[in-house]
């Protein structure tokens, strides 16, 4: 289940590649694990991404995530800190 809401590989965070609109048209899930030590959360509605927080556990150079055909490459991460993304996939800012 997990999968369809994020895959993860290379540094790279793919947010809802397979979600089941029909299904799931809005929600949240928080807390997920995304490979090289990420821990993500996203929200939806109307099948649509409104918002995702990026938390890498360890300091990472760069990490691309990636939400349809959007693509951001997010660089010089650090442990900690969270990095919250809208529904562009834009970062809007960063928290400790």
């Amino acid at each position: 289940i997990c999968e369809i809401l994020l895959q993860s590989q290379n540094n790279q965070i793919e947010l809802l590649p397979a979600l089941p609109i029909d299904n799931w048209p809005q929600g949240f899930v928080c807390g997920l694990r995304a490979r090289g030590n990420y821990q993500v959360s996203i929200w939806w509605a109307d099948g649509i991404l409104q918002r995702a927080e990026i938390l890498p556990l360890s300091n990472q150079n760069s990490c691309t995530i990636v939400y349809q055909n959007k693509k951001l490459i997010l660089e010089n991460l650090l442990s900690g800190y969270t990095y919250h993304l809208n529904s562009l996939l834009q970062l809007t800012h960063q928290s400790k």
